[in-house]
């Protein structure tokens, strides 16, 4: 593995590791008898021990924006380790 390929995965787990600090927030309220409908709100990005405040309902971690976030980033990172390994045309190499 070439220096470049280990300093994107470096990159790519820190930030990772910034995207697990730093998470999606929604704010989920349950149906009742005004709105018979669940509604969840998102809150933007907040640090993973402090969360958004939220009256009258629930807080979360909106796990499906950071799964999606978390997917992209392992793509962009594994094709950016692939791109770089990948020989380019014309060097021999």
């Amino acid at each position: 593995m070439k220096d470049s390929q280990r300093w994107i995965l470096v990159c790519g787990a820190c930030l990772a590791a910034l995207a697990l600090f730093v998470p999606p927030w929604q704010f989920r309220v349950e149906p009742t008898d005004y709105s018979p409908q669940r509604m969840e709100i998102p809150l933007g990005y907040h640090i993973l021990f402090l969360p958004p405040k939220g009256e009258g309902g629930l807080v979360r971690i909106d796990s499906l924006r950071l799964a999606l976030e978390m997917g992209v980033l392992a793509f962009a990172t594994l094709a950016a380790v692939l791109v770089v390994r990948a020989p380019r045309p014309g060097t021999g190499s």
